[in-house]
């Protein structure tokens, strides 16, 4: 019986392939160096920042409050905390802090509305917010609105006006000229309207009571009570008296 030789037969063992986490970890590494040169490079840097809605305070005000300067790291920017700040300001009632990728600020401001105008001793005009808040008189600034008059200072009364008269509609904001209080009645103010109308009524009814002087609107100049009883008084009839 002849014997077989099995042919010789070489066998290469194949180099495996390189595991995949090595891959995984050289993926890592070039994107925490790429991280690193982006966060700084110029492209990181606030290069933009749009403040809209502020009248009392300056751009340059609502910035070092917040700390935003242009060139900044935009990634050291805390918009929550930013907004927590703008928003204790007395003149602020509410602010929205934008950070929009990736180099710009947009912070839009809400104050408090004007709703009247504080005639002081020395004789300028201070305008007044609506949450009891004095503020300086701006260069540019005009207004229509109501100035209260005979107060040396912003007094409990005085406040207390002011805040009854921001919840009045806008149309009777704007029928009134000038308020003041009434001599020797520290509960009860004088307005005087556009038609030439003194009301007296209490600072603390002054929302519930003002709402019925659309009835004496077409009356003649004189004097209107809103008090326990509602009267009117024409002008003539007053002086008559005297």
């Amino acid at each position: 019986m002849n014997g077989r030789v099995p042919p010789l037969r070489w066998r290469f063992k194949s180099k495996s392939a390189s595991p995949s986490w090595l891959y995984c970890l050289i993926f890592l590494f070039f994107s925490i160096l790429m991280c690193m040169l982006f966060l700084h490079s110029p492209f990181s840097r606030v290069e933009k920042i749009e403040i809209q809605g502020n009248q009392f305070l300056s751009d340059r005000e609502v910035m070092k409050r917040i700390g935003a300067i242009q060139g900044m790291s935009f990634f050291h920017f805390n918009a929550e905390k930013a907004k927590s700040i703008l928003e204790k300001l007395p003149v602020i009632k509410q602010v929205h802090v934008n950070q929009l990728f990736p180099s710009k600020l947009y912070i839009q401001v809400q104050e408090y509305p004007v709703v009247a105008l504080w005639r002081t001793k020395d004789g300028k005009l201070q305008p007044l917010l609506e949450n009891g808040v004095k503020v300086p008189m701006k260069k540019n600034f005009h207004s229509s609105k109501p100035i209260l008059d005979g107060w040396d200072s912003l007094n409990a009364t005085a406040i207390l006006t002011i805040k009854q008269l921001s919840t009045l509609p806008r149309e009777l904001q704007q029928e009134i000229v000038w308020i003041q209080p009434a001599p020797h009645l520290p509960d009860q103010i004088i307005l005087r309207s556009t038609r030439q109308h003194d009301i007296f009524v209490r600072v603390h009814e002054l929302h519930q009571k003002l709402k019925l002087y659309s009835a004496f609107r077409n009356h003649p100049s004189g004097t209107i009570y809103l008090l326990e009883s509602i009267w009117f008084t024409p002008k003539k009839m007053t002086k008559n008296k005297m």
